[in-house]
């Protein structure tokens, strides 16, 4: 994918996360930042738990522990079914990774601080 994509990609995101989520980029640890893992990309830290040095899990309806992207995607997107244990979320997630693949997933996390750096600076004012 171009990196004219990856930053169209992500402005989309970043917007999608405005609409819904007010103040996500507070929630993000920037140093920490992986978007190939579910519990540290930007919808694990934006849709998982507050307090992440108890669990970096959600419980779902169920009790089952699910990790903040399948939570995020789950609210984001909940006409798509979730069949549990690797299931439409988490194929969505592999995808990604291979649509993207190694050098893509650099230039996801370089461009979702772009768009984290920008909502901490209009914060700040």
């Amino acid at each position: 994918m171009s990196t004219n994509k990856v930053e169209e990609v992500v402005k989309k995101g970043a917007a999608l996360l405005d609409s819904k989520k007010k103040g996500w980029a507070l929630r993000v640890c920037v140093p920490e930042l992986d978007m190939a893992e579910g519990t540290h990309c930007i919808l694990g830290y934006v849709y998982g738990p507050n307090n992440r040095a108890e669990s970096v899990y959600n419980a779902d309806e169920n009790g089952a522990k699910v990790c903040g992207y399948d939570t995020g995607m789950k609210r984001l997107f909940p006409k798509r079914q979730n069949d549990g244990w690797g299931g439409t979320y988490r194929s969505a997630h592999y995808d990604r990774d291979k649509e993207f693949g190694f050098d893509g997933r650099s230039s996801l996390r370089r461009f979702w601080l772009i768009e984290i750096g920008r909502r901490l600076a209009a914060l700040a004012r």
